[in-house]
Formats: structure tokens, C-alpha cells, sequence
């Protein structure tokens, strides 16, 4: 019943909201609320992306299972809600996790969430789902699959959370994101045979303080010959100029030992250096690649979209794809993108000194690539400011000197300001930017994805123009815009 009244509700509201800050090429919500991306799979023909929604407002609220399929993880297709709250285990939310494709079914694993009204603590316990169409799910009737009593003594009973289920030399693992009882992130290992009945295995992987207070939405693969734990750390510590939001993604690079549940870390690292972006999931796509996507968005900064009134709030990301390269992790977009480019204007050699417009560079929904070459030049600040109109506009620097890129949005519209600053590890012989400006975001890829940087914006419509300062004269090797449409 809880399912029918949702997409009900979905249907009578989703043409009443705001659709002014709507993204054109970015996967939302047809109304209300969403966060964390969930459950994301490749399933008969189709890519599958579940995400943690509130249909009622736009605001964060009892969490369903939103839903959406694509062929090309560009354009997407709505479809049912997949989970909601209607069970005592899940009364209070059906909150984050994975996908699991065994034969023709597809299994959801969940978090059932149980607030302190209804538990004198508040619990959280794993649930199990199933499908043999990939829109209709079966709550099994034995759920919880992992229940209060086998979580481990050292671990929060009411911190357990977002399972990701994967399959390894034929046994079921499923890490889930826990906190010990002296406030330190950890993962816990549990192993199966059937899907059903779960038992502990290990810590497979503990943090300290200065990896954060609570992991979230873990998410395990291998890239290469590397294992990748995905984390989504809360309250982790600032680093300098790294880990500066609230809370953190990280990518973990080890070993996993499985059948003895236990990741050795060896390295880790900020995945996205920008302002939004939170937890992030992988698939593996029908070509063998690790696609990744995450929630735009970022917890207790404004939501201008709500405050507004405009009826919904929250986005995904571009889906992009992981490559392993010289010990790092690289991420770009899909190549699908590449379809949806239109009217292509180029520049080559382009002079400037000072401040620089050209002719027919202006939107806000485009691709931009920008090129500099640095081996002849010392000392050059080369800015790039975008959504431009009057006071209004977003800026990315280029500090030769400090070897560091600035994203700005003090400026940038409605709600939100900051900066956040990316230092190179080595000097720079050649800057290469891959810019996405949506109708509220942007995304940014520099040097074939060794750092991205993601933001919202809100600027208005009148806000389309693009500038390029520099501190001297100076010759940009390349610029080219496309525009995107869907």
C-alpha cells in the first residue's frame, strides 16, 4: 500500500514543481527528495539506478526506493517506486544499498531503519528484496536477513548500514558500514552461501580519527590488479586543502583477503575535490568497465531548489568511468555523452592579455575543453569564469605559482559560496580541463581525470556568458564547446 500511495502521489505532483533550476543532462528525481545513489546494475539490456527518495517533499523524510533505467546511462527512464516503508523492519526507512543480479532475478539488499519511537535505541538491521523483472520487488518474508542480535558486541547497533553485496570464488559477502562503540568508522564482513541466511565473518576494514567518525555506503571492486574499497566517511578531519566538506568520499587501495574477510589498506585518497559529491556506487558495465555515479549534493548545505519552494532537491552525477594508471584511479565520463554533443565552435591559438570574450561561447548546458600549454610561461594565473552575467558567475584559476586550481562560487547564484582548491602533486607541462555546466552544476575533469571537482551553482537564466582572464599575455592552445542536448 505504501508503494501504490507513493507513485500515486508521484504522478498527481511531478508536473506542479519549479522546473527553472531543472538539469537538462542529470539524473533527479521526478518529484520531492533524493540522496544516495543505490542498488546500481546492469540487468536485461538496461542499466538500473535506484536512489534514496522522499516523493512528499523536498526534504529529507522516511526513505524510499526511487528508480530509473537507461540504456546508455545518459538518458534516463522512470519507473516505480521500488521499496517503500511498510514492514517493522523497515517502518522508518527503507534506506541505502546494493544490487544483486543471480540468473533472471535481481536482489535488493537494504537497510530496514527503526527510529527510537519505535526502539528505546534506535536499529538498524539488512534486508533482502527480490525481482524477475527489475521493476516489481518481493520483500522476503524471513527479513531481516542480518538481524540486532548479530551485530558484533563492538559495533553501534543503530549505526549498521548500506550493505554492498558482491559475489567472490562462490560465496556471498556483504560489507556493511558500521561505527565501534568508541566512534571510529569501520566495515563488518558477513558471508552466505544463499543470500538468505548470513553469517559474521570480520572487520574487513577499521579507520581512525582522522579517517572520520561514521563510514558510509561502502562499496568494494577490483581495477587492474587493485583492490578498491569506496568509502563515504563522516566528519573526517581536514587535510590542507583535501577533505574540506563535511563529509568525505574515499577511494582505499589494498589487498582483500575474502574468505578471511579482511582489506589491508595501502593507500588512500580523496576521490572528488569539489563541494558535492557523496556517496558513490559502481557498476560494471556490459563492456567490462567500473562505471561510477554519486549524489550532487552535499548534507546541511543549503538546498536552494526547497527553500525556493521549487518542489524537489537533489541529483546525480555524470556517470563516469574508473581506470587504473600509474598507482591512481582515474574518472571520466561515459563516452554515451559524447552523442548528445551538438554544434561544435572551436578555437585554436587564441591570444589573450587580460580580460577575453569570444563570439559564440555562452549557454548553460555545454561541454567546454580547454587547453594550455605551461612549458614556455612562468608565474601565469589563468582564470575561467562561467555562467556569467554582471556580478554573477563561477570561477575556476589556474595558479601556475602555487600549481593549484581554485573553483570558486562565492558569486555564483542563489544559496551557496566556498572555494576549494586542488594542488598537483607534480609541476604541470600541459593543464588540460574538461568542463560539464548543467543547468545547476558543474563538473570538472582535469588531465584525463586524475582530479575531478563537482558542484552545484544556481545562477539565473540571464547568467550564460563565459570570460577568460589572465595576469599576462598569453597564448591558450585549444578551446572547444559543445552544446548538450538530450
Amino acid at each position: 500500500m505504501k508503494k501504490q500511495q507513493a507513485d500515486s502521489w508521484i504522478a498527481a505532483n511531478k508536473n506542479e514543481i519549479n522546473n527553472s533550476f531543472r538539469l537538462k543532462y542529470h539524473l533527479m528525481g521526478e518529484v520531492g527528495w533524493i540522496n544516495d545513489p543505490n542498488g546500481f546494475s546492469f540487468y536485461e539490456g538496461y542499466y538500473h539506478l535506484f536512489y534514496q527518495f522522499h516523493p512528499y517533499t523536498a526534504k529529507w523524510g522516511p526513505m524510499h526506493w526511487g528508480h530509473a533505467k537507461s540504456l546508455d546511462l545518459i538518458k534516463w527512464t522512470y519507473q516505480e517506486v521500488a521499496l517503500a516503508p511498510s514492514a517493522p523492519w523497515d517502518q522508518d526507512g527503507c534506506f541505502s544499498g546494493s544490487a544483486l543480479i543471480q540468473g533472471d532475478e535481481m536482489y535488493l539488499f537494504y537497510t530496514g531503519n527503526i527510529d527510537e519511537i519505535h526502539h528505546e535505541e534506535g536499529l538498524q538491521v539488512q534486508n533482502l528484496a527480490s525481482s524477475k523483472d527489475g521493476i516489481n520487488f518481493v520483500k522476503y518474508i524471513n527479513n531481516p536477513v542480518i538481524r540486532q542480535n548479530q551485530v558484533p558486541d563492538f559495533a553501534s547497533k543503530k549505526d549498521f548500514r548500506d550493505p554492498k553485496v558482491v559475489m567472490r570464488e562462490g560465496s556471498y559477502y556483504m560489507l556493511v558500514a558500521s561505527m565501534s562503540k568508541e566512534g571510529v568508522g569501520q566495515i563488518l564482513c558477513y558471508k552466505s552461501s544463499n543470500l538468505k541466511q548470513w553469517s559474521y565473518l570480520n572487520v574487513f576494514s577499521k579507520g581512525c580519527a582522522a579517517l572520520g567518525k561514521m563510514w558510509e555506503c561502502p562499496d568494494f571492486f577490483t581495477l587492474g590488479d587493485v583492490d578498491v574499497l569506496m568509502l563515504s566517511p563522516q566528519h573526517m578531519p581536514s587535510q590542507g586543502e583535501r577533505f574540506n566538506n563535511l563529509h568525505s568520499t574515499l577511494f582505499m587501495l589494498g589487498e582483500a583477503d575474502m574468505k578471511a574477510g579482511v582489506f589491508e589498506k595501502k593507500d588512500y585518497y580523496e576521490i572528488d575535490c569539489g563541494f558535492d559529491f557523496y556517496a558513490p556506487q559502481t557498476v560494471m558495465s556490459k563492456h567490462g568497465d567500473i562505471i561510477l555515479i554519486a549524489w550532487m549534493d552535499m548534507w546541511e548545505d543549503s538546498k536552494p531548489t526547497d527553500d525556493l519552494g521549487h518542489g524537489w532537491a537533489g541529483a546525480m552525477t555524470l556517470p563516469r568511468v574508473l581506470t587504473y594508471k600509474e598507482s591512481k584511479i582515474l574518472a571520466n565520463p561515459v563516452k554515451a555523452i559524447e552523442a548528445y554533443r551538438k554544434h561544435q565552435i572551436k578555437y585554436n591559438n587564441v591570444y589573450i592579455d587580460g580580460a577575453l570574450t569570444l563570439p559564440l561561447l555562452h549557454g548553460k548546458c555545454y561541454e567546454m575543453q580547454i587547453e594550455l600549454d605551461l612549458t614556455r610561461i612562468d608565474d601565469l594565473i589563468f582564470s575561467c569564469f562561467l555562467r556569467v552575467f554582471e556580478k554573477e558567475y563561477t570561477t575556476l584559476t589556474y595558479d601556475q605559482k602555487a600549481n593549484s586550481l581554485t573553483l570558486d562560487r562565492d558569486y555564483a547564484g542563489v544559496g551557496l559560496s566556498g572555494q576549494r582548491t586542488v594542488v598537483f602533486e607534480n609541476t604541470l607541462d600541459l593543464l588540460k580541463l574538461r568542463i560539464f555546466v548543467d543547468v545547476c552544476s558543474i563538473e570538472v575533469f582535469i588531465n584525463g581525470g586524475t582530479h575531478t571537482m563537482t558542484s552545484r551553482i544556481f545562477p539565473s537564466t540571464k547568467s550564460q556568458g563565459i570570460r577568460f582572464e589572465t595576469n599576462q599575455k598569453y597564448n591558450i592552445n585549444e578551446i572547444i564547446k559543445w552544446e548538450i542536448h538530450i
